[in-house]
């Protein structure tokens, strides 16, 4: 006969793997009218806006523009210059995501751009991003906490802690600040060129809100009006606030930022400010914290037990990691160095499951005679993790310090200080109870009472399970109040159960 169980819902989302892709662009381009005629191209840097998605039966396509900084001397003036110019960016992903899938949340950068000088007013570029998304789905938890009453049923269960992945909540916005030039630095007479990245700092939930909290590290590159070129590296706080949470005291937040749009230009007659604008797409997800009980082992002492069982993944409450390592890099100039302009370190790809990264090294400098070079390398740099190799493993940050240079005599020695933030979830399954047949027991010619010693390691419930009885039964027969009582290698009197 077949048993109806009690079962537990929890209505939650599961996340799938990482898929990433790489997209590549390769393009001729005039040079604006503005511009003079190009001599030399220094160096050509990208910045990648994802503006929307779609994701359709598991098909994910991506748009958004690539912005290319190109950084160029003029045949007819002295100096550093620059000009921009936007690439439509679209990209559908070739693996199919789960048909189940919906929501993702997106995380992109740039791998390569290359600029070729063809004539004073043409030019070849070359870019590769990759895009990478991670996909979410909703999902029920279900687990069988206890069995029906009756029956003759003895059951053992387990009480697991789950962290559930409750609720996704997405926002778009604008973050806007003004950067102010040190009194010691001469006005900017040309911005170059910038770049802006994201970091969250802070997430968590309050009430019915979200608290976010992040910084975005602006990186400018300007000429001054003493036709000198500077570097300036600015970090800016910002917060938000979410809407739209049920209230729970026991949630936690996590957030993942991507910018859709970046304004920074230089403001005011003075050139000591610089107006920024960055529009921010952030992905939260929230966790809520559950005790689940589910059916470890059970018997009848009445019945014949037939039992299907299926094994569930019980989510676990995800740690954060944290590891620093330093870049240590010579970079050989085959020239003098008379001063370092900046230093950037690029990322090209993480792969957390082979504990290593790809990095781009790349320096803007002067040589003796005063003329803007670009000195460059790519890297495979081992990643020094410390997590359980069968735990989901995420990246949650990358934050990069300020490079260290030192110029000897082959070039310049770069130190970088990088911190790898991460995550690491460990997996859990269990055997869960999905349904069960009981049938009456054909009786056995055996003794109703039988002498056994206890085992070192074995379990009340392990002789009440052979011998159809129960672990309240054995106490019972030996005038014990506990199963605590009992020493191993204490002979026990065993009371067989009767089928009735």
């Amino acid at each position: 006969m077949e048993l109806e169980l009690q079962k537990d819902h929890f209505a939650c989302y599961r996340v799938f793997s990482e898929v990433c892709q790489t997209h590549e662009e390769s393009t001729e381009i005039a040079v604006p009218e503005h511009c003079m005629d190009l001599s030399r191209i220094v160096d050509a840097g990208a910045c990648l806006l994802l503006r929307s998605h779609e994701l359709t039966d598991g098909r994910l396509s991506v748009t958004g523009s690539i912005r290319v900084s190109v950084l160029y001397m003029a045949e007819e003036a002295p100096g550093l210059r620059s000009f921009e110019t936007t690439l439509p960016f679209e990209q559908d992903f070739d693996t199919r995501l789960d048909p189940l899938s919906c929501d993702v949340a997106l995380r992109g950068s740039i791998c390569t751009c290359e600029a070729r000088l063809l004539n004073p007013r043409k030019l070849s570029l070359r870019v590769a991003a990759e895009l990478c998304a991670v996909p979410y789905c909703r999902a029920v938890l279900t687990t069988c906490p206890q069995v029906p009453d009756g029956w003759g049923i003895e059951a053992q269960s387990t009480k697991n802690d789950v962290s559930l992945l409750c609720a996704i909540r997405e926002k778009d916005f604008l973050f806007a600040d003004e950067i102010t030039l040190h009194g010691s630095r001469s006005p900017i007479a040309e911005l170059l060129c910038y770049h802006a990245r994201l970091r969250v700092t802070e997430c968590k939930a309050v009430g019915s809100k979200i608290i976010l909290k992040g910084l975005a590290v602006v990186d400018l590159l300007y000429r001054d009006e003493n036709d000198e070129v500077s570097h300036l590296r600015s970090e800016l706080p910002f917060s938000q606030v979410i809407e739209g949470l049920e209230e729970g005291d026991d949630t936690g937040a996590a957030a993942v930022l991507h910018l859709t749009g970046c304004e920074i230009r230089a403001d005011g007659d003075d050139g000591r400010s610089v107006s920024v604008k960055l529009f921010i797409h952030a992905f939260v997800t929230l966790r809520r914290r559950e005790s689940v009980c589910c059916i470890a082992d059970l018997y009848s002492t009445t019945h014949d037990l037939t039992v299907e069982t299926e094994s569930v993944e019980l989510p676990q409450e995800p740690e954060t990691f944290s590891r620093s390592q330093t870049l240590r890099e010579q970079l050989d100039t085959g020239v003098e160095v008379k001063n370092v302009l900046c230093t950037e370190v690029c990322f090209t790809g993480i792969s957390l499951a082979q504990r290593r990264a790809n990095v781009q090294l790349r320096m803007l400098y002067l040589d003796e005679n005063g003329t803007t070079l670009l000195s460059e390398r790519r890297i495979e740099l081992p990643l020094d993790l410390d997590a359980d190799s069968e735990a989901r493993v995420s990246l949650a940050d990358v934050i990069v310090g300020d490079a260290v240079t030192s110029i000897n005599a082959g070039g310049v020695e770069v130190r970088v200080p990088i911190e790898f933030v991460y995550t690491a979830a460990p997996v859990l399954k269990c055997s869960c109870l999905s349904a069960l047949r009981a049938e009456p027991r054909q009786e056995e010619d055996a003794p109703a009472l039988v002498l056994r010693t206890l085992a070192p390691e074995a379990s009340l419930w392990a002789l009440a399970k052979r011998y159809r009885t129960t672990v309240g039964e054995i106490l019972a027969a030996n005038e014990l109040e506990s199963e605590a009582a009992v020493l191993p290698g204490r002979m026990l009197l065993i009371p067989r159960k009767r089928s009735t």
